[in-house]
Formats: structure tokens, C-alpha cells, sequence
């Protein structure tokens, strides 16, 4: 079986759906996931750049 397209088939709808086949709660948890993910990363380059000046200072 073809999956069906991403978008979504009705023009002017706003929102874009995901596969047909996958309930709303997946998709919001994709999206808080993702956020998730996001934040970490943010955090993860925060640090880095904290130890980038602490050895520039150093030098």
C-alpha cells in the first residue's frame, strides 16, 4: 500500500497533517519531542561555548 501524501489534500486548511494512518497524540509528541531535543541541544552548545572562553582566557 501506497503511504498517502504528507500534506494535506484540502487547500487553506492551516494545518498540515501527517500520515493518515497516525493519530493526533503521535504527532503532538513528535513535535514536544522534538522541542525537547531542541532544548538539549541548546544546552549542549551553551556548555561547549562556556569551555571554549574558560580556554581562551587561559591562553
Amino acid at each position: 500500500m501506497k503511504t498517502p501524501d504528507k500534506r494535506s489534500e484540502k487547500p487553506g486548511k492551516g494545518k498540515v497533517e501527517g500520515n493518515a494512518a497516525e493519530p493526533d497524540g503521535l504527532m503532538r509528541f513528535r513535535k514536544v519531542a522534538s522541542a525537547v531535543l531542541t532544548v538539549d541541544r541548546t544546552k549542549v552548545l551553551r556548555a561547549e561555548a562556556k569551555e571554549r572562553a574558560k580556554r581562551k582566557t587561559e591562553d
